[in-house]
């Protein structure tokens, strides 16, 4: 059993074959390009009235028998020795960059959150979680749509396999940083009941790391209040929103061209047509803007790329030849929800509110890395205050059916006022 653990953990085709890079969160393939970085301290949120944290690790996996070499292996039936059973674990490690390589890492297996020697060793808490829609074979759906076919007769059943994924919550991470997240499986080769380099062989295994960055932001709220901007001025702290206005002519094509875009981002079914420019100009938009949020911001309306922004900001777009508010942009300089999230799981995460309630008639499109928002109006012309409801959401396999959206719950939610009448 030994050498079976050995050979399989050692293989390079480890993570390709079991790790489900595609609900895995961090990117578990250290891909950092348009990555949400992790809240660095967020340990007290609430769902669904319970304490939960968006400062977490998700390793899911894409093959269900996986997690089996992260847990304990019962004695084998029949097998000659007597105790032929395999305590295993799973550790993830954290380690930092420019980490002294005498500080002993992780201090302990199991995190103490009533230890206050190493509060500066990035530690780990790893809890197991049952998983309600693990992934289907392909040879099982290769099944499902031969059932389709209209000669086919019979009745397919199939029983869920005991598939489970893992959440971490890392302790004592610091904002703003590169982390390397080191995932060890443990396993005890000499049944003494500890996992450590007394057996014949190393009984620690690093099967898998990546790198992920920390957010600036030490949790969701903060990272949207950032909208109030602070400083100190003669010994005073002044505050002041971070809305700014941009101002230019714009044509009412271009300002119809852009709701029309926004609506169909929003409506995949009841698509409209693109009207106001010849055929020739929706097909060089089209080619050159693929995603609809470039289309709209730099095809149609022309505005120039913004400085990188420093907080949450709310740029208003004026016309000038009306005067008229024709649409908002909202901006940060980190995603407001995982990149990775589909369309119909992030566009009710920034909604406009109207005298304390949603305004329906107002839509929202996302940037591809969603850190960026256009907001229009039916009327196509902004005239009152406003507020932004933001909502963070993670994937959490809770519900199980075809409804995928239901697996996306709401973590936490921030509302900020926007004063678009006194600016």
């Amino acid at each position: 059993m030994t050498n079976i653990f050995s050979i399989y953990f050692t293989s390079n085709n480890f993570t390709q074959r079991v790790i489900d890079y595609n609900r895995s969160y961090p990117n578990a393939d250290g891909n950092l390009l348009s990555a949400k970085p992790l809240f660095y301290d967020d340990q007290v949120s609430m769902i669904n009235g319970k304490i939960a944290s968006t400062t977490q690790i998700q390793l899911f996996f894409s093959k269900a028998y996986a997690t089996h070499f992260f847990h304990k292996w019962e004695p084998y039936k029949n097998a000659p020795s007597s105790d032929n059973s395999l305590a295993g674990r799973l550790k993830i490690v954290i380690k930092d960059p420019v980490e002294d390589i005498t500080i002993v890492n992780p201090p302990y297996l199991d995190y103490n959150p009533s230890d206050n020697e190493y509060t500066h060793i990035p530690q780990t808490e790893e809890v197991w979680n049952p998983e309600e829609n693990p992934q289907v074979p392909f040879a099982i759906d290769h099944y499902f749509n031969l059932m389709e076919a209209p000669n086919c007769m019979g009745e397919v059943i199939i029983t869920k396999p005991a598939s489970e994924y893992v959440t971490i919550f890392p302790k004592h991470l610091k904002p703003n940083k590169l982390y390397t997240a080191i995932v060890n499986n443990l396993f005890d080769v000499n049944h003494n009941g500890n996992f450590d380099t007394v057996a014949a062989i190393d009984e620690t295994r690093e099967v898998h790391k990546f790198v992920f960055k920390t957010s600036r932001y030490k949790d969701f709220k903060e990272q949207v209040e950032s909208y109030f901007l602070e400083r100190e001025f003669e010994g005073n702290l002044v505050q002041r929103d971070a809305i700014f206005n941009l101002e230019k002519p714009f044509t009412q094509a271009e300002i119809d061209a852009s709701y029309t875009t926004i609506w169909n981002w929003n409506n995949i079914i009841n698509q409209q047509a693109l009207t106001g420019f010849t055929p020739e100009i929706i097909e060089t938009l089209t080619n050159d803007y693929q995603h609809p949020f470039d289309r709209v911001f730099e095809g149609i309306l022309g505005l120039k790329p913004l400085n990188e922004a420093v907080s949450t900001e709310v740029n208003v777009i004026k016309d000038t030849n009306t005067g008229s508010i024709i649409a908002l942009i909202v901006r940060n300089p980190e995603p407001f929800n995982n990149p990775k999230f589909r369309q119909e799981v992030i566009k009710d995460t920034i909604e406009v509110m109207t005298e304390g309630n949603i305004n329906s008639s107002y839509m929202v499109l996302f940037s591809k890395d969603h850190s960026q928002v256009i907001i229009m109006n039916s009327a196509k012309n902004i005239i009152e205050n406003i507020s932004l409801k933001f909502k963070y959401k993670v994937y959490r396999d809770i519900l199980p059916g075809d409804d995928v959206v239901l697996n996306y719950p709401v973590m936490t939610e921030v509302i900020i006022p926007v004063d678009l009448l006194n600016n």
